[in-house]
């Protein structure tokens, strides 16, 4: 490491002179240009001449040969998607069987911008036709937030007002919630890869990846597990008629975490910690609404409530599983709050704030000064 001397050669100049051997290795001369480069943390590279991007157009090969077990293709193709890929070659020494076939094609479907633009019997290429850094981050979150929150909507309201078919299209919004946590989560791994990745997705920090990461989880796992509220409330209708008590219950435990979500997410957009504060005190209190909601439930459909006919085991069983369903869900949210309080925290704020402490005297110093302020028992007992 070498250290140089700021030089000011004018007003608003500041120079510094280059190391000689650096200079003389890479064979730059009086009159050459060089490039300078600010990183985030500050600091700046030098770059001899002037730096071009590389236009290099590359197609990743994947061999097909190897993927024998079932889904792993499908995979494969999805983590290559995931690393910024976007041109995408399966090949394989003899024709793809029709199992490859149709992993490549479900594939491209579950993936936003992703097309097959050539086939032959051993080859398939297929091109990401989108640009992720057309989209901001906290956009797409969003979007999520808003199609989760319709899909719980859909499914409470296809049991209250038995409409199967709005449980099953949650199935369909569901898919479109997968294809929007892809393009996240292909984001988030170009902006680890490329700095400039970030910043055009609207991502203030690189501590923000592992974060932003989490939420997107979230909110996919919680659209999971409405789908399997969707799968319930199917089986419940069909299995049997549910007491018009027990579904306003449902429905009422259901807005308790639906308002949870909007709560939290009120509080991920405006960052605010003691909104997200009270998402999480509200998800503590949750479990004896649950419950309450549970013995009712149980009260229904057993021989305590001899005025009722409703004894159907499986619809006990299905009603039963969409209230876990959803309590499942409001764990999810607590953790999105709990990222909220953290994030507010990296950055001095209303709730604390960072002071410098002084370093204390060396020990040679500390003895000194002791010494110096000891009182002379001589003069002590003097006087």
């Amino acid at each position: 490491m070498d250290t140089r001397k700021v030089q000011q050669v004018s007003v608003s100049t500041f120079v510094i002179s280059l190391p000689r051997e650096w200079t003389k290795e890479i064979g730059l001369k009086k009159g050459d240009i060089v490039t300078l480069k600010r990183e985030d943390d500050g600091t700046l590279r030098v770059f001899p001449g002037i730096p071009r991007e590389d236009k290099k157009k590359i197609r990743y090969l994947i061999h097909a040969d190897l993927c024998r077990e079932k889904g792993l293709l499908s995979r494969i193709l999805t983590g290559s998607y995931l690393l910024g890929h976007d041109t995408l070659q399966v090949g394989s020494n003899k024709d793809l069987s029709p199992g490859h076939l149709e992993e490549i094609r479900s594939t491209t479907k579950k993936l936003m911008g992703l097309g097959i633009v050539e086939q032959t019997l051993n080859k398939v290429i297929v091109q990401s036709f989108i640009d992720p850094t057309k989209f901001s981050i906290y956009g797409l979150v969003k979007r999520l937030h808003v199609i989760t929150s319709s899909m719980q909507n859909a499914a409470i309201k296809a049991l209250v007002e038995h409409r199967p078919e709005l449980a099953k299209e949650v199935f369909h919004m569901e898919n479109e919630v997968d294809r929007i946590y892809w393009l996240i989560a292909r984001q988030l791994l170009l902006a680890i890869r490329r700095k400039e990745v970030g910043k055009k997705i609207g991502l203030e920090a690189p501590i923000h990846l592992m974060g932003n990461r989490v939420i997107a989880v979230c909110l996919e796992r919680i659209a999971d597990y409405i789908q399997m509220i969707a799968n319930g409330v199917l089986q419940t209708l069909r299995d049997d008629e549910v007491p018009p008590k027990l579904l306003n219950d449902i429905r009422i435990f259901s807005d308790i975490i639906h308002n949870l979500g909007d709560k939290t997410f009120k509080a991920f957009f405006n960052f605010d910690a003691k909104v997200a504060n009270e998402a999480i005190e509200a998800v503590e209190l949750l479990d004896m609404e649950q419950k309450k909601v549970e013995t009712r439930l149980v009260n229904y459909f057993s021989g305590r409530n001899r005025n009722t006919r409703f004894n159907n085991p499986y619809a006990c069983r299905s009603a039963s599983y969409i209230i876990w369903c959803l309590a499942q869900i409001a764990t999810y949210y607590k953790t999105v709050a709990e990222i909220i309080i953290n994030r507010v925290l990296e950055e001095p704020n209303k709730f604390c704030e960072s002071e410098e402490l002084y370093q204390d005297p060396p020990a040679s110093d500390a003895k000194r000064l002791a010494k110096s302020t000891r009182p002379d028992l001589g003069s002590i007992y003097e006087s």
